[in-house]
């Protein structure tokens, strides 16, 4: 068996090496076969097949790349006729069109790939597409180079042009049922469960989160629990366990009926990496004892890996491949060795109590050495793609991971039958919503706390982590096994770097951040222990979750005041989340605002529901922010567009001034400076988010700052303009872009 491993992870690794764009892989390809074959001739089988290995995974990255990557490319940025056949359900955008998944059919070339952007969604899978479209590389996704649909094997996005041409397929081919299958699951999940709980059930049951609200999601995430919502190795395990109460795994017939429905539980699931994964492992543990064979896992695991990228290299760039199979190496390497130090103090006695008290710690024992494990090596890819890191994950897995594993459970069979027996199953599904409510509200409580989950945009917490792994490196390379002076250890410069980072702020007088928020706005100031938000929103994630995430790594779980220049939603969007998470005492937004936007009646609502005291500006007022002076100047200019009516805010301490202007035009800055002195400033930010019709000369001559500050992301308006950017070079104005440097953060006064 390990001499498979010693095939498959060479060739895994190569693999890794050409996706990354690895210099003259083809002759290295051929130069490791010409070697494999020599070490081969002469006896030395280990390294024969290491070169092997290596050189097939080079050289098939190339083959495939010559397949099915350069005919599909060849098509990008092209508008021509089409025709598909449709492999998915269409999903509906934000934008009010739909999203499928279709097979390109090409002359001369393998079909491939594409995601289909069409406004019909009367259209279903096996049905035969045709008509024109604009094609565009799927690897370019806002103006950013993205791997995400790349490892899904898309390497093509199309937008239809004109009328689409759909025929009805006459029949479902059998390799389609898994998909029908799958539709038919969520809609029974939606209609069965209550609406508090359908996002979750669903999500867990078929792993699609369209249900789930962004909220809950995020409160997954921090409490560590992200997991439950994607069908993934937890779920195959406790569907083997549900398969294993109706037949005898031990036997021939038994392990062969649960090989057969793992393949169709994979298939519905989407033949994600992290099912096929588990599917393929437990496979191989249910029939090695039937072939007479010994299981070796990590022989397994490089084997499922390698049939993966065997069918897709570029699956390598998935985030959920790389954590599934970083979770089960850290659970196959530490989990083990943990549960034993765990429950190795136990005493043998007798009596049904004894023996319950040694279940109980040995369930609680289990679940903790295995979310450990688990978290060993995928913490630092979570640290790395979401910049968070979930401290109370262990605390989470070990209260909720036996409410998920009945909700599983009894869910499943539940929403099979809701398919037939609607009214039987509704009644049944009552116990599996009381499961579903307690998971939502552990998470909620776990995740609102400060330090639940800390994030990495703070240096000392990206050292921290850096740390304990050289640690455990160097305490692995020892084989030193005593574990409560390193747990110590982490735990007390995990503190230092805590209190490191929150003294970062008590160091000055004033400190001001803009976050990355993506084309939106959102700014921090802190003076003093007191904490003010100046607008809330944006189109990156969620701007309320941006902002509570940072202040939760600092500890502070209450905002003194939220100051909004105006209702746009990419100003606003984000206070849910954020009166969701934290305590805000007091609002302020201008009186101008129509009475009859949306985006200011849902603020004013959120912000009753809160209880937060409430001010609409109609004079300029001055307010005092521990050393900070913050000066609130009410909109001049009383017009329809909401742009005009943005507050400006000048907040001082000592001889810093910076100046926020909302989205108020060029016109509306030349009335605020006709009606009010102002100071030289230090620093301004842009208005508009750098739109050419703000900033404009008039304010940048009368007030000189040293540098301007700019929010922005990816955005078809082109902020910021080459405008704003050139006046700003003409004055020797320095520029910091959210969408350049992420966080900016400015200190005066220490």
């Amino acid at each position: 068996m390990r001499r498979l491993c010693w095939f498959c992870l060479p060739f895994c690794a190569a693999v890794l090496c050409a996706c990354l764009g690895l210099p003259f892989a083809l002759p290295v390809g051929l130069g490791l076969t010409a070697a494999g074959i020599l070490t081969g001739w002469r006896g030395r089988l280990p390294v024969c097949l290491l070169c092997l290995g290596a050189a097939a995974g080079l050289l098939w990255t190339q083959g495939y790349a010559l397949l099915f990557r350069a005919p599909a490319e060849a098509l990008a940025g092209q508008t021509a006729a089409f025709s598909a056949t449709v492999t998915g359900f269409p999903q509906a955008t934000s934008t009010g069109s739909y999203s499928v998944q279709v097979r390109l059919h090409l002359q001369d070339a393998p079909d491939v790939k594409v995601l289909l952007y069409t406004d019909s969604g009367e259209m279903q899978p096996g049905d035969k597409i045709s008509g024109s479209a604009s094609f565009s590389l799927a690897t370019l996704v806002r103006g950013e180079n993205v791997t995400y649909y790349e490892s899904k094997g898309i390497f093509l996005r199309a937008s239809t042009q004109g009328e689409l041409t759909v025929d009805t397929a006459d029949g479902v081919s059998p390799l389609l049922w898994p998909v029908y299958i799958s539709q038919a699951m969520k809609q029974s999940a939606a209609a069965l469960f209550s609406q508090d709980t359908a996002g979750l059930l669903a999500a867990l049951l078929t792993g699609d989160k369209s249900l789930l609200s962004d909220g809950d999601y995020a409160a997954l995430s921090r409490a560590g629990a992200a997991h439950i919502a994607a069908v993934s190795g937890l779920h195959v395990s406790f569907f083997v366990g549900l398969l294993g109460l109706f037949f005898r795994r031990r036997s021939r017939v038994g392990a062969a009926l649960t090989v057969a429905l793992l393949c169709l539980f994979s298939a519905v699931a989407g033949f994600t990496p992290s099912v096929v994964r588990a599917c393929f492992m437990a496979g191989m543990a249910l029939l090695a004892p039937m072939l007479g064979r010994e299981t070796d896992s990590p022989t397994t695991l490089t084997a499922i890996l390698f049939l993966l990228l065997l069918q897709n290299p570029y699956a390598i760039f998935s985030v959920s491949l790389q954590l599934s199979f970083a979770s089960v190496a850290g659970i196959l390497w530490a989990s083990d060795p943990l549960y034993q130090r765990l429950t190795g103090w136990l005493p043998k006695g007798k009596g049904w109590l004894p023996r319950l008290r040694g279940r109980a710690v040995r369930f609680g024992a289990a679940s903790l050495s295995v979310t450990v494990g688990a978290l060993l090596l995928t913490t630092p890819l979570s640290a790395y793609y979401f910049r968070s890191v979930s401290l109370v994950a262990p605390l989470t897995n070990l209260l909720i991971l036996w409410a998920v594993s009945l909700a599983f459970s009894v869910g499943l069979p539940v929403t099979l039958l809701g398919l037939a027996l609607p009214g039987l199953a509704g009644t049944l599904a009552l116990p599996v919503q009381w499961l579903a409510r307690y998971v939502l509200a552990v998470v909620r409580l776990l995740g609102r706390l400060s330090f639940a989950a800390l994030s990495t945009d703070f240096p000392l917490i990206c050292a921290w982590l850096v740390f304990v792994y050289a640690l455990l490196l160097v305490l692995y390379l020892l084989r030193y096994r005593r574990g409560v002076l390193p747990v110590c250890v982490c735990i007390l410069t995990l503190c230092a770097a805590l209190l490191g980072t929150r003294l970062s702020l008590l160091g000055s007088s004033l400190t001001v951040t803009m976050l990355n928020v993506g084309q939106g706005q959102c700014i921090l100031l802190f003076s003093q222990g007191y904490t003010a938000i100046i607008d809330c929103g944006g189109n990156e994630d969620n701007a309320g979750d941006i902002a509570a995430d940072y202040l939760q790594t600092l500890g502070i779980s209450r905002v003194d005041l939220l100051i909004l220049t105006h209702c746009h939603s990419d100003h606003t969007n984000g206070v849910e989340e954020l009166m969701a998470r934290l305590k805000v005492d007091n609002l302020i937004l201008p009186e101008l605002d129509s009475d009859d936007s949306e985006s200011r009646a849902q603020v004013l609502a959120l912000a009753e529901d809160a209880g937060a005291e409430v001010t609409l500006l109609e004079q300029s007022v001055t307010l005092l922010l521990g050393q900070t002076k913050l000066n609130l100047y009410a909109p001049l200019v009383n017009s329809e567009d909401l742009n005009e009516n943005s507050l400006f805010i000048l907040a001082s301490q000592g001889e810093f001034d910076l100046l926020v202007t909302g989205d108020a035009d060029s016109f509306s800055e030349s009335v605020f400076l006709k009606y009010y002195d102002l100071p030289d400033i230090e620093a301004l930010v842009a208005g508009h988010h750098g739109s050419a019709t703000s900033t404009g000369e008039a304010l940048l001559d009368a007030l000189t700052p040293e540098l301007c500050l700019i929010s922005s992301g990816y955005n078809t308006y082109g902020h910021p303009s080459q405008q704003v950017l050139a006046r700003l070079e003409q004055r020797d104005i320095a520029v910091y872009r959210t969408d350049r440097a992420g966080h900016v953060t400015i200190q005066s006064g220490g």
